[in-house]
């Protein structure tokens, strides 16, 4: 692949990436508007064009490793796992 290949490939991503910004954030703002309807109306459900939307708490359990190293490291070490992985970056 020649440099300019490259770069308008390069190109290509950047713009994809920003318009992949500006639906990610249509999106957030459509959500928002439809839970602060379900919170005025006091609902968790609602249906509406064949179309069934929740808004419902959700409550998990996770380990603490940040806490779990400071407070036991030796142990936090123990059950560290290494894990590897590529990064693709344009800068």
């Amino acid at each position: 692949m020649t440099e300019r290949q490259i770069t308008a490939r390069i190109k290509k991503i950047k713009a994809l990436e920003a318009r992949k910004a500006e639906l990610e954030n249509q999106i957030t703002a459509a959500k928002a508007e439809i839970t602060a309807d379900m919170m005025l109306r006091d609902v968790d459900s609602l249906e509406a064009g064949g179309f069934l939307v929740r808004f419902t708490k959700v409550i998990t359990n996770r380990l603490d490793g940040k806490a779990l190293k400071a407070d036991l490291p030796e142990i936090a070490a123990k059950y560290m796992k290494q894990g590897e992985s590529y990064r693709f970056s344009i800068a």
